[in-house]
């Protein structure tokens, strides 16, 4: 139903993939799950941006926490957050004009 209504009024959906936030990201055992979403998005033509990495390397970046709690970023986190999807949003090719 997405993937229809972005064709018919012509815009882009990207899906933002949250790690869960664990003790380690080395031995993250939540693979498959983002696999998964990535798969659907492909299927249904979705840009896709998983903020494994992007967390990852935020947390190695600072000692200020990430995460408020196992699902939730902090602050810092949020913010880490919102530049790897303000990359991902200007990586997008241009959408076709509407006819």
């Amino acid at each position: 139903m997405l993937r229809q209504l972005a064709e018919q009024q012509h815009f882009q959906v990207l899906i933002a993939v949250f790690p869960r936030f664990v003790r380690t990201f080395g031995y993250y055992t939540f693979g498959r799950q983002h696999q998964f979403v990535s798969d659907l998005a492909k299927e249904n033509g979705f840009a896709l941006v998983d903020l494994l990495v992007p967390f990852s390397d935020c947390r190695k970046a600072s000692a200020e926490p990430i995460s408020s709690d196992n699902f939730h970023p902090s602050p810092y986190g949020h913010r880490c957050a919102a530049a790897a999807i303000a990359r991902a949003v200007l990586a997008l090719p241009p959408r076709p004009p509407a006819p």
